[in-house]
């Protein structure tokens, strides 16, 4: 990895890392380059990918591999960021159609998907993300210490804000 700065706001609660993949990267791309390189697309997913991946390893305290995988059934049908806890980093992806320059991760990776759409609806038949308020049992609550609430990482905050706005309306109860 060619740069990570942590930084810390006095004063305030704000605190960070910075990363800069350049050396990293650059040799990752030409190591690529000799059997056809990425479209540019393909090459910033990659990127984003392991600067996220070399952020969240650097701030786990365990010995190992720390991989980010998205899969789908697009024209990227695999996208994979490993980094070790030394920060070294590979990233790959199989592309098996065209991807368009600026192409966003929904067209990337599911051809048909827009954001909103039944794909990432948990509430949806035979999702497995999740159940609505009239399946939600109340019984099965025992034991479970956290919660994870998610939001499609392409919104922007207020659909967050709203999706926990829904959510304490429907299940504030037992929370």
């Amino acid at each position: 990895m060619s740069e990570l700065h942590k930084f810390m706001f006095e004063r305030m609660p704000v605190r960070g890392m910075l990363v800069r993949l350049t050396d990293a990267w650059t040799d990752l791309l030409a190591r690529r380059a000799s059997t056809g390189a990425y479209p540019e697309s393909v090459r910033m997913l990659l990127g984003e990918m392991a600067a996220a991946g070399v952020l969240m390893q650097a701030s786990l305290k365990f010995e190992g591999a720390l991989v980010l995988q998205i899969s789908g059934d697009g024209p990227v049908r695999l996208a994979v960021a490993e980094i070790q806890s030394d920060l070294s980093l590979r990233a790959t992806a199989t592309v098996v159609g065209e991807v368009a320059a600026g192409a966003r991760l929904e067209a990337m990776v599911n051809v048909d998907s827009e954001v909103g759409t039944d794909l990432y609806n948990p509430s949806m038949p035979f999702s497995r993300l999740g159940v609505t308020r009239a399946e939600f049992r109340p019984d099965l609550l025992e034991g479970i210490e956290g919660l994870h609430l998610h939001a499609l990482c392409e919104n922007n905050s207020d659909v967050l804000e709203r999706l926990i706005e829904k959510f304490e309306a429907n299940f504030g109860e037992f929370l």
